[in-house]
């Protein structure tokens, strides 16, 4: 099984996805030319874009549930 973040930090993005209920979110982290893109599972519109993997990271765990974040090293979707 994957392991599992608590999601904890100082930026709120991740509030508007973290209400399902239906376990956890699962999130992906793709580099591109402005950064790291913060993407929901299933969509290729992203939350947010940060500068580096540290912010991105941050963000993706920032929401109050259980988030399952994925680290891409090239755009695989």
């Amino acid at each position: 099984m994957f392991p599992y973040v608590a999601g904890a930090g100082a930026t709120d993005v991740g509030s508007m996805w973290m209400r399902s209920g239906a376990g956890p979110q699962e999130l992906h982290l793709v580099p591109g030319p402005m950064g790291w893109a913060l993407v929901r599972e299933g969509s290729e519109q992203p939350l947010g874009v940060f500068g580096d993997l540290g912010a991105a990271l941050d963000a993706a765990t920032a929401g109050p549930g259980r988030v399952r974040v994925v680290v891409h090293g090239r755009k695989e979707w």
